[in-house]
């Protein structure tokens, strides 16, 4: 069984992967935000605070353009997470 941590490492890595590196990056490539985002499900955020918080690390940490429909669907899988220990 998989801890939620390591589900929201996979969920960046192949569901979110803004930079599309997937296949080429080492697979930690976004390991830098998952405490960013556990911390959104610990304290039982809303799906647009995790779409804000991918959005906010996709324009602001890496520099590339938003995309709301990608991030919102990450975050809907995401927010799934919240009760997962």
């Amino acid at each position: 069984m998989t801890t939620r941590t390591e589900e929201i490492d996979r969920i960046l890595y192949e569901e979110w992967d803004p930079i599309g590196i997937r296949d080429v990056a080492p697979r930690d490539e976004y390991r830098s935000y998952v405490g960013s985002v556990d911390r959104l499900l610990e304290r039982e955020a809303n799906i647009d605070e995790i779409t804000a918080t991918l959005r906010h690390h996709r324009t602001m940490n890496m520099g590339l353009r938003a995309d709301d429909a990608r991030d919102r669907a990450v975050a809907e899988r995401l927010h799934a997470l919240r009760s997962t220990a």
